[in-house]
């Protein structure tokens, strides 16, 4: 459905409170199963280069057997969108393959890729993550890469939103800067990221491939650092005023791998337009939301809307899924079924058999 669709708030009406308090709290790789409304757990996987897992914690999934690409930095320096394209589908189809490991035997449904932050030093620690120096050279490739992976229904949390340019110490680091230099560079890529632009070769390839219109990234990662004195992942002013309501995106906003720092407030992130957090801890989740508060349970159900757009449009949606792996304890059930149930039809058929062999003897037998 269309984001703006009036059946959007018949689904919500179904989900209950814990429900979307559950949904938003726990982001960790992962959206979780709604069964009221028969939702299914996604995975969802770092890393610009492809399907990849470093973190513990709430991650059950083994991200095995997917395609290792070079990192953002060589991508860029080819400046060969169709290249970046070409990258994106092939994410897209490693994402169809999923979970091979047989731990859920999911297909890998959202990517958190790709970055798309600038290189405004050479000393920055994640520079490997991100394309170039350049924001618009930056953002028409983050755009052919999404485009490709979207082909195949795999949705990308674009990151890191931003002035995320550095690394060491980059937890709640305030970072300044004018909103000129905002505009024009910072902020550039992850705009053209958003709102797509009017790239021929890319508007072919993706109609080649079934993809009918390119909407832009339906995902978006907030960052670690604060923006003046507020952080990124809390500032209203950058993921509701300009993400959604100057650039018209539609989709969920997921915060980066938010720890105990009291900088990082849940409520505030919530109230601000980040609508999922990746969490693994109980600590760091959102848990002052009271369900008897109206102005909570309509920004939980606002975050709810924007997640599942994001997997409605999505391979968790248009693929067939086959099956689940079921619990240990499930298959040991159903064996013992089974071998009870194989166990007294054997010894049904032989009771009857010697009931039918007595009952002939008796029959044949002699007159006293």
């Amino acid at each position: 459905m269309d984001f703006d669709d009036d059946r959007w708030a018949d689904i919500l009406k179904k989900i209950t409170f814990s429900e979307m308090l559950a949904l938003v709290n726990n982001g960790a790789f992962q959206t979780i199963a709604i069964g009221s409304i028969g939702k299914n757990l996604t995975n969802d996987s770092d890393g610009p280069i492809g399907f990849v897992n470093f973190m513990g914690g709430a991650v059950t999934a083994i991200f095995s057997g997917n395609t290792n690409f070079v990192s953002e930095i060589v991508i860029g320096s080819t400046w060969n969108k169709s290249l970046g394209y070409e990258m994106g589908k092939i994410v897209g189809e490693n994402g169809l393959w999923g979970d091979t490991s047989g731990n859920n035997s999911l297909p890998y449904s959202g990517w958190y890729a790709p970055a798309v932050n600038l290189h405004r030093s050479p000393f920055s620690g994640r520079n490997f993550e991100y394309y170039s120096e350049d924001p618009i050279l930056s953002g028409k490739m983050a755009v052919n890469v999404i485009t490709g992976a979207r082909s195949k229904g795999v949705y990308t949390d674009l990151k890191h939103f931003v002035l995320n340019d550095q690394e060491t110490n980059r937890a709640g680091v305030s970072t300044f800067c004018t909103e000129q230099a905002l505009r024009e560079l910072y902020l550039k890529p992850f705009e053209l990221a958003v709102k797509g632009h009017d790239d021929v070769n890319l508007v072919k390839s993706a109609n080649d491939d079934g993809l009918t219109a390119y909407k832009g990234t339906t995902g978006i990662m907030s960052s670690f650092n604060r923006i003046g004195n507020k952080w990124t992942g809390g500032d209203y002013r950058l993921l509701t005023e300009v993400l959604r309501n100057e650039w018209g995106f539609k989709g969920l906003v997921i915060c980066d791998y938010k720890t105990d720092n009291t900088f990082m407030n849940s409520r505030q992130m919530l109230y601000a337009g980040n609508d999922l957090i990746l969490t693994s801890t109980s600590i760091t989740m959102w848990n002052d939301a009271k369900a008897d508060n109206a102005k909570d349970v309509t920004i939980l159900q606002q975050a709810t809307k924007n997640i599942l757009y994001t997997v409605a449009n999505s391979n968790s949606i248009q693929i067939k899924i086959l099956g689940y792996k079921a619990e240990w304890w499930v298959t040991t059930i159903i064996v013992a079924d089974v071998v009870i149930f194989t166990g007294l039809a054997v010894w049904g058929v032989f009771a009857f058999l010697r009931f039918f062999k007595r009952r002939k003897a008796l029959a044949n037998a002699p007159a006293k």
